[in-house]
């Protein structure tokens, strides 16, 4: 049977605003080396400065919330949310890939004289070409703003005697 433990300590300034403890990391083959050597079968006052907050600058960034969920396991789970094939990233290269795939729209300019309200003027892109199109009636109503009364309040009524 395999079992680990994480050993921590308190938190260095770079990771105080995440937690107050932090994993204790070792940086160095002769750190690694003291802290896996078992001859003396008891603990050592050597040992005690690999336990100090490093001082190495740490790499934070956001990982999915599966994370933290007991008994899911992707090999995912370390990569940054936006690297992830489902992340943040893969959807704006999606957007990008769709926007590329879909024609182009003509755009529509206004001209800075009034025009006839019977027109709108459609500029077919970089030729500058104008064409003239009928604008279609306004049929809506939409200026007039009804003012409708809410709904009554309920009265309390008395009961009966009986």
């Amino acid at each position: 049977m395999w079992t680990f433990t994480i050993v921590t300590t308190a938190a260095n300034s770079e990771f105080s605003w995440l937690h107050e403890r932090q994993p204790v990391t070792l940086h160095t083959p002769e750190a690694l080396a003291a802290w896996l050597d078992t001859s003396s079968l008891k603990w050592s006052s050597d040992l005690v400065p690999l336990l100090a907050p490093t001082t190495c600058a740490l790499e934070c960034y956001q990982v999915p919330k599966e994370v933290g969920k007991v008994g899911t396991e992707s090999s995912t789970f370390i990569e940054p949310v936006e690297n992830r094939k489902d992340g943040i990233q893969a959807l704006f290269n999606k957007q990008k890939q769709a926007q590329a795939a879909s024609p182009k729209k003509t755009p529509l300019k206004r001209r800075l004289s009034p025009a006839d309200d019977d027109e709108i003027v459609v500029l077919d892109g970089p030729s500058s070409s104008k064409k003239k199109k009928p604008h279609p009636p306004d049929d809506d109503d939409d200026d007039e703003i009804e003012i409708v009364d809410g709904p009554s309040s309920p009265k309390k009524s008395k009961p009966t005697p009986k």
